[in-house]
């Protein structure tokens, strides 16, 4: 897995709180985003966001991923 990738389609994500929206500003796929943010979760044991219709929730552990990738990017 491409971490930098990764850790970026995260924190795009983060701002936006919308996959389409973080695809859409990154200017690839939608699944693309997902796959990235999945293999995270998978990597570290867990979840980053609660996915919903209305648009992505960052969970607890998604906060504190949150301020440890933005000071390392």
């Amino acid at each position: 897995m491409d971490y930098y990738a990764a850790v970026s389609a995260f924190l795009v994500a983060a701002d936006t709180l919308s996959l389409s929206k973080a695809a859409l500003q990154m200017g690839i796929k939608t699944s693309t985003i997902s796959r990235h943010i999945a293999h995270l979760e998978a990597d570290m044991g867990i979840a980053l966001f609660n996915r919903s219709t209305r648009g992505l929730v960052m969970t607890e552990g998604g906060r504190v991923f949150l301020e440890h990738a933005r000071t390392a990017m």
